[in-house]
């Protein structure tokens, strides 16, 4: 199955664990998230593709959500933290309207 971003670019081969069907049982894999404004939203095409690819929050997958509230300059400060988590992978959230 194809992890494919917003943009049309298929992320497949940089991710291949995330698209991977039939994960190991019993490994949560931790994605950090960083965006400037706002929490996803539950049906938002990233998080429904991750589900549509098997990835269940609380049963293989665990998010690590980090917002700088509409504030730019907080983010150095928390993708660093984001970072020392040692998390599997960072998206970066954005939205049309955000930077």
């Amino acid at each position: 199955m194809r992890l494919v971003s917003r943009n049309g670019q298929d992320l497949t081969r940089r991710f291949p664990d995330l698209a991977a069907e039939g994960q190991q049982a019993g490994k949560v894999r931790r994605v950090g998230i960083l965006s400037v404004g706002a929490a996803p939203v539950a049906r938002s095409p990233f998080l429904v593709a991750l589900r549509d690819l098997g990835w269940m929050t609380g049963q293989n997958i665990a998010f690590e959500p980090r917002h700088a509230e509409g504030q730019p300059d907080r983010l150095p400060a928390l993708a660093a933290e984001i970072v020392g988590l040692k998390v599997d992978v960072i998206h970066r959230w954005t939205t049309s309207s955000g930077p």
